[in-house]
């Protein structure tokens, strides 16, 4: 595949082909789940870090990106996650210091306070972790760390669409969520913020039309104002919307609550919920032109 973001872009079928899967017999189930787990981790240490969106996203993405390649089973996800969090405080130019990272880390994994003793052996042996993972995940990645997130897309298509505050609200906790799952390596960060943006609007506002067979004006400045090319990524969101009504029906009733709500992008409570409760009975949109489908993640 080509370079840079290319070569980091999969169809949704390679789930069903990564190593875990083809090598290990396991599940994309069990893999999803796995991830979620791993990205909880993330999300949790980097909030005790006071790292920014930025950093965490990209910490997220090369997590994923990683599993792509190696096994998820063969690869402590806890451990890899610390790994992919100091790399992306470097490339993020958000320093850290390993012992800092390490003592945070080992404070999450165990559930203990934070304790920064870089010469106590439990830190210590944290930094040697993530530094010995940092050399794995480094020629996973093939040295390819360059990131780009769906955030900025967000922002400038919500300012041509004059977005309402609420709205945008629900559509930047919805997008962040996409984190918890491989869609950061199935598609372009324009078609998540565009799909996680249309969600959201259906859920407040019914009825819109918004599946790429419509040409309303409405969904044609959605278009407009994310830069989707047509028709293939205005299509790309009808794969995108199962996929996110899937973890959330299928993966995140296998979260216990309590790591839930640890969440350093959500901007709290259930309403996400709500919008896969009211649309999951049938994966169809309210136009109604997003047919049924069978689950990807189970």
């Amino acid at each position: 595949m080509p370079g840079s973001d290319g070569q980091w872009l999969f169809k949704s079928s390679h789930l069903h082909h990564t190593p875990v899967v083809t090598e290990d017999k396991k599940t994309v189930f069990h893999e999803i789940c796995q991830r979620n787990s791993g990205i909880e981790f993330l999300f949790r240490v980097g909030l005790q870090l006071k790292l920014n969106i930025p950093v965490l996203a990209t910490a997220a993405t090369y997590f994923h990106r990683f599993y792509m390649r190696q096994s998820i089973d063969g690869h402590i996800i806890y451990d890899i996650a610390g790994a992919c969090i100091f790399l992306a405080c470097k490339v993020e130019e958000s320093g850290r210091r390993l012992k800092d990272v390490a003592a945070v880390c080992q404070a999450k994994a165990n559930g203990t306070p934070v304790i920064v003793d870089e010469h106590g052996p439990a830190v210590t042996a944290w930094m040697k972790t993530i530094t010995a993972c940092e050399e794995i995940l480094l020629e996973t990645l093939c040295f390819d760390l360059t990131v780009e997130h769906p955030h900025n897309d967000l922002l400038n298509a919500a300012e041509v669409l004059q977005t309402p505050e609420q709205l945008l609200a629900y559509v930047w906790s919805v997008m962040n969520d996409t984190f918890r799952t491989p869609l950061c390596v199935l598609f372009a960060p324009r078609v998540i913020a565009s799909a996680s943006y249309i969600l959201c609007l259906n859920w407040m506002a019914p009825g819109v039309p918004l599946m790429d067979t419509e040409t309303g004006p409405q969904a044609a400045a959605i278009y407009d104002a994310f830069g989707l090319e047509r028709p293939h990524e205005v299509a790309q969101i009808s794969e995108v919307l199962p996929l996110l009504l899937d973890f959330y029906a299928h993966i995140r009733p296998h979260v216990p609550e309590k790591l839930w709500r640890v969440n350093p992008f959500a901007q709290a409570s259930s309403w996400r919920y709500g919008i896969a409760k009211s649309m999951l009975r049938s994966y169809i949109m309210p136009s109604g032109r997003l047919s049924r489908r069978t689950s990807l993640f189970v």
